[in-house]
């Protein structure tokens, strides 16, 4: 018979690393084994950008599909092409994560730089695909391992990191601003 051999190269180059910086005081906290954010993710595989949604009052996480809305009024098109849109959505409540840590005493009197119900619910919307790839390698990596999520609101980097004695890593993603999100 025949035989087929494929072979891969990869080619390597040096590079200065970069470290992103984010002030994570004051942050709330979400604590979990990847298995649970990776059964939240499972509906969601084929959205870009999801929506974490965060409900201290309600004491529910909530993982959504997100999509601009880019439907003017009186643009009919963009209106129906809107309206056909799927969202999918996954909650799960609090005492779901091992950890569930909410900061609702943060100043609103601040101005226009802070949501008005920061206290009670956070929104922020992100990528999907880097969150995914690195909860997959921690459940590969270890049945032990933990996730911990920091967050303060949309606009604000969330970040997902994990520390064993083995690897550590740190994954911080932007997140849009909340005043985008009004509607």
């Amino acid at each position: 018979g025949n035989i087929s051999h494929v072979q891969h190269k990869i080619g390597v180059v040096e590079a200065d690393s970069v470290q992103a910086v984010t002030n994570q005081d004051c942050a709330s906290d979400l604590l979990a084994i990847p298995r649970k954010l990776l059964q939240m993710i499972e509906p969601l595989k084929k959205t870009p950008e999801v929506a974490l949604v965060v409900n201290y009052e309600a004491m529910i996480v909530t993982l959504s599909s997100f999509h601009h809305s880019s439907a003017e009024e009186n643009n009919v098109v963009l209106q129906s092409q809107s309206a056909s849109l799927l969202k999918t959505e996954t909650s799960v409540g609090a005492d779901e994560f091992e950890e569930f840590q909410y900061i609702d005493t943060r100043d609103t009197d601040r101005g226009d730089n802070i949501p008005s119900n920061v206290n009670s619910e956070v929104t922020m919307v992100f990528t999907l695909r880097e969150p995914k790839a690195m909860l997959q390698f921690c459940q590969s990596a270890d049945e032990d391992l933990r996730i911990n999520i920091n967050f303060h609101w949309g606009g604000k980097p969330i970040v997902f990191k994990t520390d064993t004695p083995i690897f550590s890593g740190k994954l911080v993603m932007a997140t849009l601003d909340f005043r985008l999100l009004r509607g």
